[in-house]
């Protein structure tokens, strides 16, 4: 029999002991209800396949409301009866739950093998047990309520379809009990710990449309698990002929195979024989199922057709699995090991994941697979409390699922655990804690790149004991500039890699956002800041990193903080640092070659390492570039990464509105000959130069037996010269005096050579530069065995007559001659014969000098 109900109130008043509203309840019968609107009321016990062995019900409800008082059984015949409630559209069933609290949503009541109890509820149908009264906390919905193996109940919740229900169990251990998700929402009428527990469920699966849980405010928890359907599943099957004379829709089996699960329901459409009768237009899957062998036999029970519909090829693809969203604003506690792959969604209220899963890469959780690349939503208005530890997988594990907490979305380590992440995106949320496990294992494993974007400013915090965070090495923050001012606020406390991977953590931040460190972090990795700014505030600090480099473009803000670079650290790079620094450690300006800006004056009593590189031209060098006064102090250390130097090159390693103090030790680079560094301009304009000695020229001398050598230090610097520009040259000093025991005297113009012996002699000179270079040459000095004697070193007219100086040998015996040639032949005349005094310098004076021209000599005499 067919009933259709499209308007209007159908009230049932019959005891309320008496199951009054039976769907197909002779045996092997079929019976069919269609309401499509209006109401069908105070019905006390409902059953769907009942009371007789092979019988079949089904029920499709697309509109208007059915109210049940007490049962709502699916299956409640014996045998192999069997049946099907569909809810969809504007369709409701209300479960009061009047009658008393024994009453229940069940399926399969009493059957044997084969016998089947379907619902399917989608497109905006919905079922809705007790929210009030004596059955509001005993009302649940039960998979089976016979004990009997190969029976089927299954409920499936898809795209649009609500049941709100104290909660689901399986009832009994043999018969196979699915609950299947896809699209659909479960939603808790009250608070319950055992909401989705039962261990005699077989399979709570996620198929692509994902499952809704909502909490409706209350807490409840979920330890099935949550799994992704596998295999493959059924996705069409053809009709190949319609049949006619249907008076309504057929139950559809799906049968064979190795798997289970598979429904479908009839669509049925006009038969075209006027009379009122309906064809199967085409069958809908309301479960693919879950079959490692397809299923291979569709039977259409029931429907009262006079030609059966014919049913062709079942079509089965890969099964696809769906996520998770939870609403309410209660706490949905699930702790079971679930397999799911698609996104979770924490829309509002808590959820609490609280099961532990200390294994490495493991492919299930409370959250459902992390190796699974997906997103686990933390979003406005929702919490994500891990109460167990190692939610996502051991300390090791490669998590592929992005933890995303946007605006006004919390994470909270609920204490005394151990949690690990992968990729973390921060779109205005918080990541927190109350505290860690131990020491090597305390709040956070950050072991993916953090991400912060959104629109508003995100929080890493903590509390309690072991409240760090452990990096990776190292663990990238991307921050985005997303916000006035602070884009990530880190007060949370960075340590280094947890006690399994047992190494230095390392921060790396990059993106165009501002990172605030107000914790005092401990981590011993490097610090690189790539790009925007990363600052330290209140009891901000970073002071076990040993590098902090700062990228080109980005900023190191410490402007907010007393900040002393320890002596074992060393700040780097091509960036920014806002704030004063006093270096105790090294700072060391560029990557390799590099300009670093320190925008205060900074207390240098450490290091300053600069690199130079003349490979290519021009030369290049490391430079500080100080928007203040410099006072240099501390140990200038400067290496050469290139070619070796040539001399010439200049080199500017500090800028600087002014300079003030000194370097108390230098360590340059080794220079190859006749090169020399040169420091003046440090204090001036911050350069070095590598300056490049003077030429000079070897110079030869001729002097007579017997006579001593006057030589103009004039003279010694003819022909020197230096190439660098603005350098001069300058006569420095007579280095060697000879090998043959001569007395060399200067004064500030001369140098005189008293020979004691007549032999040849070598002396050498040296001539400098302003910039401390030097080279030394030779003066080489031959004796004329000849000639005797030399000539007068000066004359000077005097009012007594021509005074005349000469320079000899002391003690040796000379004659002063004048002639009126240079050859000495035309009046040759000796004025006198003395003996050179003990310096070998003496005058006379010739007081009747010929004129025009007079010539002196001093004539050793050896008589």
């Amino acid at each position: 029999a067919a009933v259709f109900q499209s308007g209007g109130t159908l009230t049932l008043n019959r005891p309320a002991s008496v199951d009054n509203f039976k769907i197909g309840s002779g045996a092997n019968s079929w019976g069919y209800y269609n309401l499509s609107g209006g109401s069908l009321t105070n019905v006390n016990e409902v059953g769907l396949g009942a009371n007789a062995s092979g019988t079949v019900g089904v029920m499709d409800i697309s509109g208007g409301t059915f109210s049940a008082n007490g049962w709502l059984t699916i299956g409640r015949g014996s045998g192999t009866s069997s049946g099907v409630l569909n809810v969809s559209g504007t369709g409701t069933v209300n479960l009061t739950g009047a009658i008393d609290n024994t009453r229940r949503f069940r399926l399969n009541w009493a059957g044997t093998a084969g016998a089947q109890s379907i619902v399917n509820v989608s497109g905006g149908g919905s079922i809705i047990g007790p929210t009030s009264g004596i059955s509001l906390s005993t009302y649940t919905l039960d998979l089976s309520g016979a004990n009997i193996a190969g029976t089927l109940g299954e409920v499936n919740l898809n795209s649009g379809g609500l049941i709100q229900i104290f909660g689901v169990t399986g009832g009994n251990a043999n018969p196979t009990c699915l609950l299947n998700f896809n699209g659909g929402t479960l939603k808790a009428t009250a608070a319950n710990t055992a909401f989705l527990t039962d261990s005699t469920i077989d399979g709570v699966y996620l198929y692509s449309g994902g499952a809704t849980i909502d909490d409706n405010g209350v807490a409840i928890t979920v330890s099935r698990p949550l799994l992704a359907p596998t295999d493959s599943g059924v996705s069409a099957i053809a009709v190949t002929a319609g049949g006619s004379g249907y008076i309504g829709a057929p139950m559809v089996a799906i049968t064979g195979g190795t798997g289970a699960g598979a429904t479908a329901i009839a669509n049925m459409a006009d038969d075209g024989t006027g009379n009122g009768t309906y064809k199967v237009d085409s069958l809908t899957i309301t479960s693919p199922g879950v079959y490692t062998v397809a299923p291979t036999t569709v039977t259409l029970t029931g429907g009262g057709a006079t030609t059966a519909a014919t049913i062709g090829a079942i079509s089965a693809t890969a099964n696809a699995s769906g996520g998770l969203t939870k609403t309410g604003l209660g706490t949905l506690t699930v702790s079971g090991a679930s397999s799911y792959t698609g996104n979770v969604n924490i829309n509002a209220g808590t959820l609490s994941a609280n099961l532990g899963n200390n294994f490495l890469n493991p492919t299930t959780s409370a959250l459902g697979n992390p190796q699974v690349a997906r997103n686990i939503n933390v979003n406005d208005g929702g919490t994500l409390t891990l109460t167990g530890p190692d939610t996502l997988g051991g300390a090791n594990t490669t998590v592929a699922a992005t933890l995303v907490i946007n605006s006004n979305g919390v994470v909270n380590n609920a204490g005394n655990n151990f949690n690990t992440f992968g990729p973390v995106q921060l779109n205005g949320g918080t990541l927190t804690g109350t505290g860690g496990a131990i020491a090597g294992y305390q709040m956070y494993n950050l072991r993916g790149t953090v991400t912060v974007g959104g629109s508003y400013a995100s929080t890493i915090s903590g509390s309690g004991t072991f409240a760090g965070y452990h990096l990776a090495s190292p663990t990238t923050f991307n921050v985005a500039d997303v916000a006035v001012g602070t884009d990530l606020m880190v007060s949370g406390i960075f340590v280094d890699q947890d006690a399994t991977d047992s190494g230095a953590g390392s921060l790396n931040k990059t993106g165009a956002g501002t990172m605030v460190l107000s914790g005092p972090n401990t981590y011993t990795g490097n610090t690189t800041i790539n790009a925007g700014t990363l600052a330290l505030s209140g009891s901000g600090t970073i002071a076990s990193t040993p590098l902090i480099a700062v990228g080109s473009g980005a900023t190191f803000d410490v402007s907010a903080v007393s900040f002393v670079l320890g002596a074992g650290q060393t700040l780097a790079g091509n960036g920014t640092v806002l704030g004063a620094v006093t270096v105790n450690g090294t700072v060391a300006p560029g990557a390799s070659i590099g300009t670093l800006t320190l925008n205060s004056s900074p207390a240098l009593s450490g290091t300053t390492l600069m690199e130079i590189n003349t490979t290519n031209s021009p030369a290049t060098s490391d430079l500080l570039v100080v928007n203040a006064a410099l006072a240099y102090g501390g140990t200038l250390t400067v290496v050469n990464t290139g070619d070796a130097l040539v001399g010439g090159e200049q080199f500017d390693l500090f800028d600087a509105t002014s300079f003030s103090g000194a370097f108390s030790a230098t360590n340059l680079p080794a220079l190859g000959s006749g090169l020399n560094w040169w420091l003046g301009q440090l204090s001036s304009d911050g350069k070095i130069i590598v300056n490049r000695a003077p030429t000079a020229s070897d110079k030869s001398y001729t002097r007579n037996a017997g006579s001593s050598l006057m030589i103009l230090k004039s003279d010694l610097l003819v022909g020197a010269s230096d190439v660098d520009s603005g350098d001069s040259v300058s006569f420095d000093a007579l280095t060697s005096a000879g090998s043959q025991g001569a007395t060399v005297s200067e004064n500030a113009t001369a140098f005189l050579y008293e020979p004691a012996n007549n032999n040849n002699d070598l002396l050498t000179f040296r001539v400098k530069d302003a910039r401390g270079g030097t080279v030394v040459k030779n003066i080489t000095i031959t004796v004329n065995s000849s000639g005797s004697g030399g000539t007068a070193q000066t004359i000077t007219p005097t009012s007594n007559g021509m005074e005349v100086s000469f320079a000899g040998i002391p003690g040796f015996k000379y004659d002063v001659e004048r002639a009126e040639d240079v050859s000495f032949t035309v009046n040759l005349t000796t004025l006198a014969t003395t003996n050179a005094p003990g310096n070998g310098l003496f005058s006379i004076t010739d007081a009747t000098p010929p004129s025009p021209t007079a010539y002196y000599r001093l004539k050793y005499n050896p008589n």
